[in-house]
């Protein structure tokens, strides 16, 4: 069943435009509010992806700072520390940059990660940045 609440932020949603094909992908709303689409980097994310899918599946999602516990998300390139992260291409996230402009933040690194690897944040509802 699509849109069930789960305890901890846990929501259930059908994939609607594009498979995701790793977990742990930030998504984006659908077209409907039972639906989800792998976010991109200059989306505004709601949550992050828990399975894979097809096109037409049900996938579990986290919502972004609803949950009690860390997130791990797909890092775009290397991060270290503990920056804010933003989210980037193809639903992974990246630090943000110190280059003005307006950025989607997502969550503050806990555990960093190499390009392609998982990093751990403390997820937030996602804050605009404007600089």
């Amino acid at each position: 069943m699509n849109n069930t609440i789960h305890l901890g932020g846990r929501v259930t949603k059908t994939l609607e435009t594009a498979a995701i094909t790793a977990p742990y992908t930030l998504v984006k709303p659908g077209t409907t509010d039972s639906q989800v689409a792998p976010a991109g980097a200059s989306d505004t994310p709601i949550g992050v992806a828990l399975d894979e899918g097809a096109v037409g599946d049900s996938i579990a999602i986290q919502y972004l700072g609803a949950g009690d516990s860390s997130t791990l998300l797909v890092a775009s390139a290397t991060i270290t520390g503990n920056p804010w992260v933003v989210p980037a291409a193809d639903g992974k996230a990246a630090a943000l940059s110190a280059t003005p402009g307006t950025y989607e933040v997502i969550g503050r690194v806990i555990k960093a990660a190499a390009a392609d690897e998982l990093l751990e944040i403390a997820p937030c509802p996602h804050q605009r940045t404007v600089s």
